[in-house]
């Protein structure tokens, strides 16, 4: 393939959002390492940060053609034998309290534990609740008052799996959006674990929660007993450089453009760099020797985007990218990583080249960071409305600053009192204070939007800075 004909694969077979869980292809499912762990049925929860994955896995697990390909293509057995029903997902309707129902249940007085245990007895005994009893309120009392009739009922239901070869999965998701203010939303975690841990005593009824770091780092979450059991079992969501690369392989190599895609493969071929392995004559997928190997990896992109970013010293192209457009954390989001390459193919073709002519060009990679940036600012404010108005008042400001001059901007905005004042369906971090805006600080930092440097300065990763109209001497302009 020449330079022209990558760059127009990568603007068909990559996503120009990063919204895809719902539309995803078969042929775009990539497990990294790290990740099988996560999909594991006897693994009860699943931390990772936005964008990490967390909605696609569950839907992954929910959807009976995605979980049948994981488990074949990926040698997981259990998910042919599994059927999986969604506990909590606030992007969907589904037999559970939303929001709204679960505010009212905890105003009442209803213990968080008893509401998930109902929910999780209604999924895995559908008949047991009599019919007439429609509100939750009914329905959580009943099994209260029924409790010995339930246990057993679901001791029976557990056997019976057990003859059949088969497990029933609950999975939850979007654990972030179930109240609107930080105290519920963590009382409603710890209900949730600890029905979890409840029952973990069933070996083919089985919980997954899928949940954000933030939260359950929070002590108040974990504080019930033997809660480290549970959280011992938990699993991070982790995407190193290669899982990045290997996922944009993925995706090149089934895009919707049968032909292009074909060519890709053999161009891959072609350089004795590594061959791809049909599933069933239409779906291709990486071998687990190539997910490993690094140094092949890197020669195809090196093909692709040449070794460095100008010059001797402008950095291997391979590891400049993903460094570009971690958080403070040093996480990379594949929804990122994948929009910022196809924006950089796309400005590629107006770029003129000095050399040899590549698919990508390193300014347009560079350019592709703002892309990213855009769209991860897009991102946050739809799962954290309020970090709007603490960025705006950040416009302008030089990188790295000191602590004073960044507090200072949210004082004279009174950053602080609209973030009090705000009506919100997302809770505030408890980390902020009513009284110090510069506790704003310290929730940005737990969330990976900000770093404190040995100095005492605060700096902004890239992935945040751009788009948020913050400069840095020598960094990825910003868009004017």
């Amino acid at each position: 393939m020449n330079p022209s004909e990558i760059r127009n694969l990568f603007e068909i077979a990559l996503p120009e959002v990063a919204h895809a869980e719902t539309t995803l292809e078969l042929g775009h499912i990539y497990m990294p390492s790290g990740h099988y762990k996560a999909i594991a049925l006897d693994r009860p929860l699943v931390v990772g940060d936005r964008g990490a994955g967390k909605s696609f896995w569950l839907k992954s697990l929910v959807d009976r053609r995605r979980r049948d390909l994981i488990g074949h293509v990926f040698g997981l057995p259990s998910l042919l034998s599994c059927e999986v029903i969604t506990g909590f997902d606030p992007s969907a309707t589904g037999n559970y309290p939303d929001p709204r129902e679960l505010a009212t249940l905890i105003q009442s007085g209803t213990e968080p534990s008893d509401i998930w245990h109902t929910v999780i007895v209604q999924a895995f005994l559908p008949a047991i609740i009599p019919p007439e009893l429609d509100a939750w309120p009914d329905k959580i009392n009943w099994v209260n008052t029924q409790s010995g009739a339930v246990a057993k009922q679901l001791r029976d239901k557990n056997a019976a799996l057990v003859d059949e070869g088969k497990i029933l999965l609950i999975a939850f998701d979007g654990l972030d959006r179930l109240a609107n203010t930080w105290k519920s939303t963590i009382v409603l975690m710890r209900g949730l674990l600890q029905t979890q841990l409840d029952f973990s005593k069933y070996t083919n009824l089985r919980t997954k929660a899928f949940i954000r770091p933030d939260l359950l780092d929070d002590p108040e979450v974990r504080r019930f007993p033997d809660a480290s059991k549970l959280v011992s079992l938990a699993v991070k969501l982790k995407w190193d450089a290669i899982d990045l690369y290997g996922l944009m392989w993925q995706y090149l190599a089934n895009s919707s453009d049968i032909t292009a895609s074909a060519s890709f493969r053999r161009f891959c071929e072609d350089f004795g760099l590594f061959k791809w392995s049909p599933s069933d004559g239409t779906l291709f997928f990486l071998s687990e020797e190539i997910k490993h190997d690094e140094s092949r990896q890197q020669a195809l992109f090196h093909k692709i985007a040449g070794k460095t970013m100008g010059g001797k010293t402008g950095g291997n192209t391979w590891t400049w990218l993903p460094n570009h457009l971690s958080d403070a954390h040093g996480y990379t989001s594949p929804r990122s990583f994948l929009v910022a390459l196809r924006s950089a193919a796309i400005d590629s073709r107006k770029r003129k080249f000095v050399g040899p002519e590549y698919a990508l060009h390193t300014s347009s990679i560079k350019e592709g960071v703002s892309s990213a940036s855009e769209i991860r600012r897009h991102e946050l404010e739809e799962n954290l409305p309020w970090i709007k108005d603490i960025f705006e008042p950040l416009k302008g400001l030089a990188l790295p600053s000191r602590r004073q001059d960044v507090v200072s901007r949210w004082r004279k905005a009174k950053t602080l009192d609209t973030l009090l004042s705000t009506s919100s369906s997302v809770p505030l971090p408890e980390k902020i204070s009513e009284t110090e805006p510069g506790s704003i600080l310290l929730a940005l930092q737990e969330l990976g939007l900000c770093r404190m440097l040995d100095d005492g300065r605060v700096d902004f990763p890239d992935i945040v800075r751009v788009n948020a109209g913050m400069t840095r001497k020598g960094g990825v302009p910003v868009r004017r």
